[in-house]
């Protein structure tokens, strides 16, 4: 069963934890039972459709039904969340929610763009996300950093709405959070795991080099520009780059 296989012993790497799909995709009384489970994740209001349907089949927004279901209890990651309402958000800041942005799939398959500037503005920690294959193809954080920092700005008529540093901790601490894991993770600090990434700066496309680092990964950088990573202290086999930084 589910508690026995979260009781298994993993490593420290890999953390089980349940994933409902969502409200459209599963029944009232199978979602019901996995918020007694814990830690979730779920997708919620990703398209204006999903919206209308439940709306119309239990008169109120996939939040709702999800907090009446005793959702948001324990930790919560809610993908998506493009077609929230003003009670879906006071749901999300009384139960201290986080949420994936998932920029990405969210224009490939025209869902719409989240509100994520207005988020931030009320204290959500905001994340950021792929979702499947299906939906993003490339699976490239590179990508979503990028698109998270440049649509906002777009959609908002504001250049200042998502900036490089706020796209980049979303990307890190603020994913670290989400987890349950922003004291080991996310961050470059004593007591931390050392998960790094490091970038060459010669190639044309990061020239000139920007004055600011997290404008220069975010951007500029794509993956042909990652020179070593490094989990946990240890280096892992790159074959993509042979440059120096």
């Amino acid at each position: 069963d589910f508690e026995r296989l979260r009781m298994r012993n993993w490593g420290d790497k890999i953390k089980v934890i349940a994933a409902p799909h969502a409200v459209y995709t599963s029944s009232p009384e199978f979602l019901e039972y996995c918020a007694k489970l814990g830690e979730i994740t779920i997708h919620v209001s990703e398209t204006q459709s999903e919206n209308a349907e439940c709306k119309k089949k239990h008169g109120k927004t996939p939040t709702r039904l999800l907090y009446d279901l005793g959702y948001f209890r324990h930790r919560t990651v809610a993908a998506h969340c493009v077609w929230t309402e003003d009670e879906d958000m006071e749901i999300f800041i009384d139960n201290n929610v986080n949420i994936a942005h998932c920029p990405g799939s969210n224009l490939k398959l025209g869902s719409g763009v989240a509100p994520i500037d207005k988020y931030i503005k009320s204290g959500i920690n905001v994340a950021l996300g792929t979702d499947g294959a299906a939906s993003n193809n490339a699976l490239n954080m590179l990508n979503e950093i990028r698109l998270a920092a440049l649509i906002h700005k777009g959609v908002n008529c504001d250049p200042l709405a998502v900036s490089a540093q706020t796209a980049l901790e979303m990307a890190t601490i603020n994913g670290a959070k989400a987890l349950g894991l922003e004291t080991q993770i996310g961050r470059i600090d004593i007591g931390y795991h050392a998960d790094l990434v490091f970038f060459e700066t010669k190639s044309a496309n990061m020239q000139p080099l920007s004055s600011s680092l997290a404008g220069a990964v975010v951007y500029s950088a794509d993956r042909g520009n990652i020179w070593r990573v490094m989990v946990d202290g240890e280096f892992l086999p790159l074959n993509n780059h042979t440059n120096s930084t």
